[in-house]
């Protein structure tokens, strides 16, 4: 019995010494396809959150161009338009620094880690009907954990669940026959769940 067990661990060793070589040289190989490369990606995506107690649901669209340096790791920039509240003032046009994290080990359908941070700037200057008269923008960042699925040759689906912020200000007038004519000014501080899907060309 101890002989078979000696010539069985023997066996094994031989085969994963005669096999070892190969599978490092198949690795470096795979390694070897890897080429740096631009990415362009579009998402539209729904912006979820409270306000005063209540559900609030916003809208969001944006572009994301990266350069993938590593087969972990791709850096960029990206633009977008986002709406906090339907029928409302509270609109931003962000700009971003990029970065998406990627598991170098895996094929096809794959994972990813996404993150921007980068202004928000405000679209409504001015509204009427809500007596805005000034918006500001302020810092806007997202997270977000989301897969990649391959269709065909350069394009792919992505679909991902994140975090997104953006401070700003407001500017409102104030009408009163007791006080006279005065503006405030409101601080806001948006965090909202989101939910994207997007295409990866």
């Amino acid at each position: 019995m101890a002989q078979y067990m000696k010539a069985w661990a023997f066996a094994v060793f031989t085969v994963l010494v005669l096999l070892l070589p190969g599978t490092v040289e198949a690795q470096q190989d795979t390694e070897s396809i890897f080429e740096p490369g631009w990415a362009h990606e579009v998402h539209y995506g729904s912006l979820i959150g409270s306000s005063d107690s209540e559900i609030q649901a916003g809208a969001s669209l944006q572009y994301i161009g990266t350069y993938r340096i590593k087969r972990y790791l791709g850096v960029g920039g990206g633009v977008g338009a986002q709406s906090y509240q339907f029928n409302s003032g509270y609109s931003y046009f962000p700009f971003w620094a990029v970065c998406k994290l990627y598991d170098p080990s895996q094929t096809g359908v794959q994972p990813y880690l996404q993150f921007a941070a980068g202004y928000g700037a405000a679209l409504n200057r001015r509204d009427e009907e809500t007596l805005l008269v000034d918006a500001t923008g302020g810092f806007n960042a997202h997270g977000a954990i989301g897969l990649e699925v391959p269709i065909r040759q350069e394009l792919g689906l992505l679909l991902s669940l994140g975090y997104q912020f953006q401070s700003a200000q407001s500017t409102f007038d104030h009408f009163g026959w007791w006080w006279g004519d005065r503006q405030t000014t409101q601080e806001w501080k948006f965090r909202r769940i989101q939910l994207q899907i997007g295409v990866k060309f």
